[in-house]
């Protein structure tokens, strides 16, 4: 009997919040991520300002040559916007991620995500 009941005593005292989990957890990181951008929208909203400036997207296009007018004449905004992304996306990354391919993976899903917005209009 005196088994049972320290085995039960130890599995109640296993039991407790695990608050690290709150900033260790991938799952979490993404929920404090959005409510960063949240807030951080909201601020630039309360002081008049907004995101117009680094929320780029690439404009419709029909030939390369209008594509590539477009992004270039965005180059600065594009560079900033994957900076931002990078900066707040790669904050676990030594949790998660080797580096390198975490960085060339960025760079290919927001050249895709563009492009493929382009072409849907």
């Amino acid at each position: 009997m005196s088994d049972i009941s320290s085995t039960v005593n130890q599995t109640v005292s296993n039991q407790q919040p695990r608050w690290r989990e709150l900033w260790l957890k991938e799952d979490w990181w993404a929920v404090w991520i959005g409510l960063g951008l949240v807030i951080a929208g909201f601020a630039l909203f309360a002081s008049g300002s907004n995101i117009n400036w680094i929320a780029v997207a690439p404009a419709k296009w029909s030939t390369f040559s209008e594509l590539g007018a477009g992004l270039s004449a965005n180059a600065l905004r594009y560079a900033a916007q994957f900076g931002v992304f990078l900066v707040v996306f790669t904050r676990d990354l030594p949790l998660f991620a080797p580096m390198t391919g975490y960085v060339n993976g960025m760079a290919f899903t927001c050249h895709s995500v563009r492009a493929a917005a382009a072409l849907n209009g």
